[in-house]
């Protein structure tokens, strides 16, 4: 078992090394790959919201829509259970992901477009 243990990774350096890595892929332009790094990563610590923001700007970039939305939605599951106040960072990240969920769900019909507007005034 202690032999296991010492192979295992360390998930703070794997969350780094994929976080890294999909930044890399994404400055390259290969968001698929982006994508895929950051789900690693995101496996090793899903308690970064920046992680699962550029998560969703990958998907989009790659035509995932749906997994765009996906993300974008927990990212705002995210922010509705956190403590505080944002930074003015997150917030635009915030913002952002509203404003996506909110043009697809126009884009899908207009009973989800009332779900979601009904859902930003709680």
């Amino acid at each position: 078992k202690r032999a296991v243990a010492l192979l295992t990774p360390d998930k703070s350096v794997m969350f780094t090394i994929r976080r890294y890595e999909g930044e890399a892929y994404y400055k390259e332009g290969d968001y698929p790959q982006a994508a895929s790094s950051w789900e690693a990563a995101l496996k090793a610590n899903s308690d970064s919201p920046a992680t699962l923001y550029y998560l969703a700007k990958a998907y989009g970039l790659s035509g995932n829509k749906e997994h765009e939305r996906t993300a974008f939605a927990a990212l705002l599951r995210y922010a509705a259970n956190m403590n505080g106040k944002p930074t003015d960072d997150f917030q635009k990240m915030i913002d952002e992901a509203k404003k996506v969920v909110w043009r697809m769900a126009k884009e899908d019909s207009p009973i989800m477009e009332q779900f979601i507007f009904a859902s930003f005034l709680q």
